[in-house]
């Protein structure tokens, strides 16, 4: 009888989002949530700690906007087609809060009318929402709903991209290899502030859930809401 040989899968997990939907935000809570599990030192940052989670058996996790937002991170559509289903994961915002975020750290500078007209404004909405319209995702994530209950949301994902036993010879083929600890859980949420992007809050950060009505008039909302909808 051959030996069956445990393994697992530590392939890299993409998180996608338009820009300023906060895929690179999960990813960063994540790799808080991989330094607290394993216990990693002090040094690099969190994003580095979620790339190059492979180190400690975990599937690393990067993030992309598919090159359609200022920051360029060189992952195209081409490429997220070469992973399998089950390692792309989309994470929603609306899009007015997305916009205002883009807007003010990139053009603070510019109009409203003006960044909306750009290459950056709504024009780029229209070429990621068309990038990502015939793609399938693993799992949709709501960034409102991480901000508002982050503990849920981030353990659903951890969940998701736990390393699952790779070898069909073996009883426990796919079953998953690591178990959650609750309090890793709540240290990243905690470190991450994520509390400080809800509604309510007077952080004014430009990552926080309604941040366009501090920027946007009603008639502008309605017709970025007006734009997407066509899309």
């Amino acid at each position: 009888m051959s030996e069956a040989i445990s393994m697992r899968d530590l392939s890299d997990q993409v998180l996608v989002g338009g820009a300023g939907c906060g895929a690179d935000f999960l990813q960063n809570m994540y790799g808080m949530w991989v330094r607290a599990e394993k216990a990693i030192p002090p040094g690099g940052t969190n994003l580095e700690v979620a790339v190059e989670a492979h180190h400690v058996n975990l599937k690393p996790v990067v993030s992309t906007s598919l090159d359609y937002t200022p920051a360029r991170d060189g992952i195209t559509k081409e490429a997220l087609l070469q992973c399998t289903t089950d390692r792309r994961y989309l994470i929603r915002r609306d899009w007015k809060d997305a916009l205002v975020q883009v807007w003010q750290t990139f053009e603070p500078e510019m109009s409203w009318e003006g960044f909306r007209d750009s290459s950056l404004g709504l024009s780029m909405v229209e070429e990621f929402e068309s990038a990502v319209s015939d793609v399938v995702f693993e799992k949709e994530i709501s960034y409102e709903e991480l901000v508002a209950e982050p503990q849920r949301v981030l353990m659903d994902f951890v969940f998701s991209v736990l390393p699952t036993q790779d070898n069909p010879d073996l009883e426990s083929f796919g079953q998953k290899k690591e178990s959650i600890d609750l309090g890793c859980i709540d240290v990243a949420v905690e470190k991450s502030e994520v509390r400080s992007l809800r509604e309510w809050s007077d952080s004014g950060l430009v990552e926080k859930v309604g941040i366009w009505k501090e920027f946007l008039s009603p008639a502008q909302a309605e017709e970025i809401d007006e734009f997407v909808a066509s899309l």
